[in-house]
């Protein structure tokens, strides 16, 4: 009887069988890791959830702006604010306040469909020279560079003193114009993932000061806001900051590094922003007294904040009591400005693209713009910033 080969004879058959053939076992294939999405940021994940805070809270004020009283009535006025016949550029309206006709005629195209339109400019955004692709584009510039964009515009003179023009609307409380298409032009960009700040609520809440030498919030005679409309636009903004997981709190300290004063000061503006005839006004303000040296310009171009504007963010800086001024006290940070005369469009974005590096170090970028401003026209062209 044949014996059973071993277990040594049978292993070598078997490797010699396997060496002989042609036939090899394919390589098991390579298991592709699954992909794993990048974890989102403390910073992204808050600043989306203030866009859906946002858009939720300016959608919430639409009915009652689209619902104010007299809304015909206060249209009709402005209109014949805007055809006034005169060669001059202010209408005086009352005892003492000066309204500029090109206000509201950027008013009208703003906020209402024009001859021949189906919509306001405010949400025609496909038009020639309408600021809402040069904010989208901004937006993405400042993405990639890792900034931040808040922009904020400066609510009109009609939206919050509308009496002026129509004297029914005054009464108890504050008057409401019925002005809904910066609000719906701001809920579509936080949709678009534009942040914004909406100044009007907050100013019409402050409207009114029991001081008379306060003021309102705008200048009788002039086409600027007051001093305590800046510093109000700078406190809220400065709250809105404090709560943003990458900018930290300033080094500046009031009490420490400086101090504030009130002080009443004539003011009577200058340039085109002035009317014809107005007198100066007096009016209290607080200013910035510094126990340490002031920022330089060359200090200030260190701020992680540029803030790009015009007069209306540096009116009052002979009394430290400007926007930039108050956004330092509020910030306690030094404020890189860019806030050439005029140049709320396009001439404060052409001077920072022109600079070396302009975003390095930069965790911000508030961009300041009167709303008037914001009608379309060829000074809204899109600015590439460059990077770090």
């Amino acid at each position: 009887m044949k014996r059973a080969p071993g277990r040594a004879a049978l292993a070598l058959v078997l490797l010699l069988g396997a060496a002989c053939s042609d036939e090899r076992a394919p390589a098991p294939a390579p298991v592709a890791p699954k992909p794993v999405a990048p974890a989102k940021s403390v910073a992204t994940v808050a600043r989306a959830e203030r866009l859906a805070r946002d858009r939720a809270a300016l959608e919430a004020r639409l009915p009652a702006l689209d619902a104010a009283p007299r809304g015909e009535e206060f249209l009709a006025a402005v209109r014949a604010l805007a055809d006034e016949p005169s060669l001059k550029r202010f209408v005086k309206l009352g005892a003492d306040d000066w309204l500029p006709k090109a206000a509201a005629r950027s008013w009208l195209e703003w906020n209402c469909a024009t001859p021949g339109a189906t919509s306001p400019a405010a949400q025609d955004v496909t038009r020639d020279g309408h600021p809402w692709a040069t904010l989208l584009d901004l937006e993405a510039q400042l993405a990639k560079a890792g900034v931040h964009l808040l922009f904020v515009p400066v609510p009109s003179r009609l939206q919050l003193e509308p009496e002026l023009v129509l004297p029914a609307l005054a009464g108890a409380g504050p008057p409401v114009a019925r002005v809904a298409a910066t609000t719906r032009f701001l809920a579509q960009l936080a949709a678009a993932g534009v942040e914004s700040h909406d100044l009007a609520p907050g100013f019409m809440a402050q409207r009114d000061d029991p001081d008379p030498r306060r003021a309102r919030l705008w200048l009788r005679g002039n086409n600027h806001w007051s001093p305590r409309a800046a510093e109000q636009a700078a406190r809220e903004i400065a709250e809105r900051l404090a709560t943003w997981e990458e900018l930290a709190p300033g080094p500046l300290r009031e009490g420490v590094d400086f101090t504030v004063a009130r002080a009443l000061v004539p003011v009577t503006g200058d340039g085109l922003g002035q009317a014809e005839g107005a007198p100066a006004e007096t009016i209290a303000m607080n200013g910035l007294q510094w126990q340490t040296a002031a920022p330089t310009a060359a200090v200030a171009r260190g701020s992680p904040i540029v803030l790009l504007g015009d007069s209306f963010a540096a009116m009052f800086k002979e009394q430290r009591a400007s926007f930039v001024d108050q956004l330092v006290r509020f910030t306690g940070w030094p404020i890189d400005a860019i806030t050439p005369q005029g140049g709320a469009e396009l001439a404060c974005r052409e001077s920072l693209s022109r600079r070396e590096s302009p975003l390095a170090g930069k965790k911000v970028v508030i961009w300041l713009v009167p709303e008037s401003l914001l009608v379309p026209s060829g000074l809204w062209k899109k600015v590439a910033i460059g990077g770090g």
